[in-house]
């Protein structure tokens, strides 16, 4: 019998799940699919021509269906114009802050994780009647915000002279209310940041719990403290 003459397949960036606008591209978002070579356009992402790292880290700017093919035009890249516009969410705001290797986990954290962002101060003591403190000042350290996303990471690795230069600002997705407190803390000490779990993020029940604000767990009104004192004294 004749055989069928069958076409043959090139290898397709493509969803491996919806994407929702706004929606940062992870690694595991994304599949090598088969694909009739006379139905690949132009703009589609090739194995071979294209790395699946290229899409990394950009965000989608009109949802992408599940193993629909990806391309340049319907993400931004980071630093692309329009690129906060475009993975802010309605009546939030972006805001920036200082990091290093300490604060910002030692280059850890990337577009799109979710942090808790930490102010670390010091106060002086007062007491009436002009008594003494025990000593002249104190440290303290405050869970400022709670379920922060992570926008962007200005990081830089220079290999010049052997040392790596890790992120200088981080850039966090807030309220209004919440970018006056940031402002506030930039001015009070230091802030650092927490990383969140990866698997609790990707949780469907945390995700909505955390939209209408009803996330128990990470609330910003149980926000904690602790003392120089707690630490020295443990």
């Amino acid at each position: 019998p004749k055989e069928m003459a069958v076409a043959p397949a090139i290898m397709v960036l493509v969803a491996k799940d919806d994407l929702a606008a706004g929606s940062f591209v992870r690694k595991e978002d994304l599949k090598w699919q088969a694909w009739p070579e006379d139905g690949v356009q132009e703009t589609y992402a090739i194995k071979g021509e294209r790395a699946m790292e290229d899409f990394l880290g950009s965000v989608v700017r009109s949802k992408i269906v599940a193993g629909e093919p990806l391309t340049d035009a319907r993400v931004v890249q980071p630093g692309d114009r329009g690129f906060l516009a475009a993975v802010l969410e309605p009546g939030k705001r972006a805001v920036s802050v200082p990091v290093n290797a300490t604060t910002g986990i030692s280059g850890f954290v990337f577009p799109g994780d979710w942090v808790d962002v930490i102010l670390t101060g010091r106060f002086k003591l007062k007491l009436p009647d002009g008594e003494k403190p025990p000593k002249d000042d104190y440290t303290y350290s405050e869970t400022l915000l709670t379920d922060i996303r992570v926008l962007a990471v200005d990081q830089a690795v220079e290999n010049a002279d052997g040392k790596v230069s890790v992120a200088k600002t981080a850039t966090l997705e807030v309220d209004p209310k919440q970018a006056e407190k940031i402002a506030i803390g930039i001015e009070m000490g230091n802030l650092s940041l927490s990383l969140h779990s990866l698997a609790r993020e990707q949780s469907g029940f945390d995700q909505l719990a955390r939209a209408v604000g009803a996330d128990p767990v990470e609330s910003a009104e149980n926000g904690s403290y602790t003392l120089d004192e707690e630490v020295y004294f443990m």
